[in-house]
């Protein structure tokens, strides 16, 4: 998966993170067994968004796949799922590795020259 490497930042740090899940986890499976309005007939998870603040808010976003055929071509109808924070917790035991960059977007990252090896 290839992301943009303009990064918006919005707070003080911003940036991509990648999570690698256990051999034989499967998200999609997670969701259908953790989200009772998760049907995976009729939806495919697109992202998950989690807040971390004065609450903690998880919530993940399904492509409608029958509306997805009917919609205009720049349009991608979702279904908002929201999820407590139980669904990230419970989460954490499938989860291999993580990795997390954060950066100010002051400088472009792919500049970055290491220089004490």
């Amino acid at each position: 998966m290839k992301l943009e490497s303009d990064t918006d930042i919005r707070d003080d740090l911003g940036g991509p993170l990648s999570v690698k899940l256990t051999p034989g986890t499967s998200f999609e499976d997670y969701c259908a067994a953790s989200l009772p309005e998760f049907d995976r007939e009729r939806l495919e998870i697109l992202a998950m968004r989690v807040y971390y603040g004065k609450e903690i808010s998880v919530v993940l976003y399904a492509i409608d796949k029958d509306r997805n055929e009917q919609s205009e071509p720049e349009e991608l109808p979702v279904k908002k799922i929201k999820a407590g924070p139980a669904f990230i917790q419970n989460l954490l035991p499938y989860i291999a590795e993580m990795n997390v960059t954060l950066t100010t977007g002051l400088y472009p990252l792919e500049r970055m020259k290491v220089i004490n090896k």
